[in-house]
């Protein structure tokens, strides 16, 4: 076993990555099939717009995001404990949380571009700070603790970093 197998080993006894990419979950008929067409849906779209072209960059990039975060909420189980057959009410209020900051971002990202540099305003910080956290989660459902600790790191070095 070398060096680069012992850490890899470490790191998954401390609970921060684990055997590859983490369990999906074995949903019900009804929830397979539902996802299964709005995956095709989702892919046939951004086929479309490869070839025919984007709408706007907000919202290609919007919708990429939304629809990744609804397929990885209904995919990746929050825990051990969480249901196998079907998303939790948590995860439905996340995914409903996660489509409200969304639209606001696509809908709002005229006034926001047209305002870099002033204060940020209230609703701009809390809808932001939701899609950051919904980040975070989706990178820890679907990779383990490893992603989204690097991620936050990174981000108190970027908003820190000077003070060093």
């Amino acid at each position: 076993m070398g060096w680069g197998d012992r850490i890899i080993d470490l790191l998954r006894a401390s609970g921060l990555v684990g055997e590859g990419v983490t369990e999906n979950r074995r949903l019900a008929p009804a929830y397979l099939w539902g996802g299964k067409i709005f995956a095709a849906l989702f892919s046939a779209y951004y086929v479309y717009t490869a070839y025919w072209g984007i709408w706007s960059s907000e919202s290609h990039r919007g919708l990429y995001f939304l629809g990744t975060l609804l397929l990885c909420f209904l995919l990746y189980p929050a825990g051990k404990g969480s249901p196998q057959r079907r998303p939790s009410l948590l995860d439905g209020l996340a995914m409903a949380v996660g489509i409200a900051a969304l639209l606001y971002w696509i809908f709002q990202y005229q006034f926001l571009a047209d305002h870099i540099g002033e204060p940020v305003r209230p609703q701009d910080f809390v809808f932001g700070l939701i899609l950051l956290l919904m980040s975070l989660e989706m990178g820890r459902r679907a990779t383990g603790n490893l992603l989204p600790l690097l991620a936050i790191l990174a981000l108190l070095y970027v908003s820190l970093g000077h003070r060093l």
